[in-house]
């Protein structure tokens, strides 16, 4: 279940700036198989409506169409991480019929959002890193061998930046996070032949090996929340498709603080194993 505190972020989410601009060549589109033309139309003639029914102060019939219009929504194939948003139990806001309404609405302006989101590119990504997948989907993404400059523990962003900065490593994306030893944190080397492996600065250059991992790419601002509920949705469509994962997770992140929250995104990966295991 989400928590109140997770449906005022997505709240914020949906009202925040455009997130339609300044597309890369990075994609968001899904892959066929899901009613994504659909769910848009059937959302905003939804909140047209319930905004109509809003001002002519008949707040009850609003909440009854958002509500079945919502069950409508259920019944498209949808994009697994929009299905779960829909799924999960309304908040408590018996006798706040405004902010029941605001509820339907920002809940439908999330899932539009993330349709319509195209990624803002910020820096280049490493050589032969694939692009940002969907939002909202699970994804199979393969990736090549890769140099990261590799800190753990509080300051970790500060000793990474000061590094590349003496070294002049121009800054990629994504910044690679897997969340244990107290939070790590990786800045990516735009190629395995730049620079050299081994500890300097007071971090650590590593190299990773080619890997294979089911992914899931989100809009906004990433937190432990919603990381963990990400992660639920691929665990459960690795077992629906019978995909063996490992325990091996980590996110990616490709927005800097500088971004509007709405425009921000990030996968949520988890590798696979490998025959035999």
């Amino acid at each position: 279940m989400i928590k109140n505190t997770y449906f005022l972020m997505m709240f914020a989410l949906a009202t925040s700036a455009p997130v339609t601009q300044a597309a890369s060549t990075q994609s968001s589109t899904a892959t066929d198989g899901y009613d994504d033309q659909a769910a848009l139309s059937l959302i905003e003639d939804t909140i047209q409506q319930a905004s109509a029914l809003n001002q002519a102060d008949k707040t009850a019939e609003g909440i009854i169409l958002l509500s079945s219009a919502k069950k409508d929504l259920m019944e498209l194939s949808l994009r697994p991480w929009h299905k779960t948003l829909l799924q999960q139990p309304k908040p408590n806001l018996e006798g706040r019929p405004k902010q029941e309404m605001i509820y339907y609405i920002a809940l439908f302006r999330s899932v539009s959002s993330d349709l319509n989101f195209k990624p803002l590119e910020e820096a280049k990504l490493p050589e032969g890193y694939p692009d940002v997948g969907p939002v909202g989907e699970v994804v199979e993404k393969s990736y090549p061998a890769y140099r990261m400059a590799y800190a753990e523990g509080r300051g970790s962003f500060g000793r990474l930046f000061r590094h590349i900065q003496r070294r002049d490593i121009p800054m990629t994306a994504p910044v690679e996070m897997t969340g244990d030893q107290g939070g790590s944190m990786g800045f990516l080397y735009e190629s395995v032949r730049q620079g050299n492996a081994g500890d300097i600065d007071q971090i650590e250059v590593v190299d990773r090996q080619p890997m294979t991992v089911l992914s899931m790419a989100v809009r906004g601002k990433n937190s432990p929340q919603s990381v963990e509920l990400v992660k639920g949705v691929i665990v459960a469509y690795a077992q629906e498709h019978q995909i063996a994962i490992s325990d091996e997770w980590r996110v990616l992140g490709y927005s800097s603080p500088r971004i509007p929250a709405g425009r921000r995104y990030y996968e949520v990966q988890v590798s696979l194993k490998e025959p035999g295991e």
